[in-house]
């Protein structure tokens, strides 16, 4: 697994929980694997990857429909006379200049590119919901991965410190033997 982009929260939720002594059993599997997909920014990003696709289908949709554009343009003019050689200006009279325009598109045949357009964006959100799903599996096997994990080392620890009482019984218990076997050697 790729250890360098594991969700940190996740991460926190298992020393935390060691640091502030709460038990493990305190905190039940499903309930981190609630945290991490409610919370795991790399599921909120693949989610926002699924909603760029469904926009991008919109605009694939969008481009069969007629585009319609208008321009108005209003700016104060002084007056002029004369052509484009020889003109005069007169500075103190003064009047509206206005120009407009509208522009009406209707993609009328397109050699098969917005049917391709449009199958593009659909495989898309098809693809990214996919990787939705392996980015939430791979966030799960993660949170699996370390609750088993620190589970185990927990048991291992206990074991330990099991096996640390036994052995010093078992010494405490020799020495005491060794004790009594010289002191009735010494005694004989």
């Amino acid at each position: 697994p790729n250890y360098s982009s594991m969700n940190w929260k996740c991460i926190s939720m298992f020393f935390a929980a060691r640091a502030i002594a709460v038990p493990m059993e305190a905190i039940s599997l499903e309930q981190i694997l609630k945290g991490v997909l409610s919370n795991s920014g790399q599921i909120q990003e693949v989610n926002q990857d699924i909603e760029i696709a469904r926009a991008q289908l919109r605009q694939a949709d969008a481009a069969v429909m007629p585009h319609a554009s208008a321009l108005l343009v209003a700016a104060p003019i002084f007056e002029g006379k004369g052509d484009a050689l020889h003109s005069t200006s007169n500075w103190s009279k003064w009047g509206p200049l206005l120009k407009g325009g509208l522009e009406v598109v209707q993609p009328l045949y397109s050699f098969g590119m917005l049917s391709q357009y449009r199958k593009a964006a659909e495989h898309q959100i098809v693809a990214r919901s996919e990787q939705a799903e392996i980015k939430r599996a791979e966030m799960i096997l993660t949170a699996k991965e370390m609750y088993y994990g620190y589970q185990m080392a927990a048991e291992l620890e206990r074991l330990v410190a099991d096996l640390i009482s036994f052995l010093k019984d078992a010494v405490e218990r020799a020495e005491g033997s060794v004790r009594d076997s010289w002191k009735k050697s010494a005694v004989k």
